[in-house]
């Protein structure tokens, strides 16, 4: 989860002809990002003076089945993407044509102050390069690789996007306690990171990626 799926999807889909009305199979797709990205490429592809009005009350029948469960619905790619637009409010995806403009459309509560704590640890690793990806903050090389980490706050907590986590602590004992997704580790407010491993877990992180070790999902 996290950036990463929408980098893949983003380059696969230039080598793929998806044409308007295809149908496709989006195996493993966790919580739907992908095939999110997917619909709303067809919306975005669309010549909306033309032919809004149609697409509006033209619907693609979905199904899927996974394990044992069925399911069959029809959704009206536009008001999924209307769907995908107001949960990334809801994520509170800040933006900024760099970090100071970031930062500065931050409210100044316990999120922004947990933020800088953990931009702080990321700075001091001369080998990261502070950018903005995805209206994150990123931090990784030179090169137009994908970014190491993302970091973002959210409404509940402050995130921190890492690949996959089980690459680099498999056994769960740097980040023991905190909440964590497969590549995400959400920092509430509460939590206090200086009694975890989490700056243990970052520099191992960073470490294997010196090493051209694979921490990506």
């Amino acid at each position: 989860m996290g950036p990463s799926s929408r980098r893949i999807i983003e380059k696969l889909t230039l080598d793929l002809d998806v044409k308007k009305g295809s149908r496709i199979l989006d195996l493993g797709c966790g919580k739907a990002l992908t095939s999110v990205y997917l619909a709303m490429k067809e919306v975005d592809s669309d010549d909306k003076s033309k032919e809004e009005e149609s697409t509006r009350e033209k619907t693609n029948l979905i199904k899927f089945n996974r394990f044992t469960k069925k399911w069959n619905g029809t959704f009206d790619f536009l008001g999924l993407r209307k769907l995908v637009l107001s949960t990334r409010r809801r994520k509170m995806i800040h933006g900024g044509k760099n970090a100071q403009e970031f930062l500065s459309k931050l409210e100044n509560d316990w999120r922004k102050e947990k933020l800088l704590e953990v931009r702080t640890m990321l700075l001091d690793y001369s080998e990261l390069k502070e950018d903005m990806n995805y209206g994150m903050l990123s931090y990784g090389g030179e090169s137009d690789d994908e970014p190491l980490f993302h970091l973002n706050a959210q409404k509940n907590y402050v995130s921190l996007y890492v690949g996959d986590i089980g690459k680099i602590d498999p056994d769960n004992s740097l980040l023991k306690g905190l909440n964590l997704g497969k590549g995400c580790i959400r920092i509430s407010k509460t939590k206090n990171i200086s009694e975890t491993g989490f700056k243990e877990f970052i520099q191992k992180t960073v470490n294997l990626w010196l090493e051209g070790k694979d921490t990506y999902c």
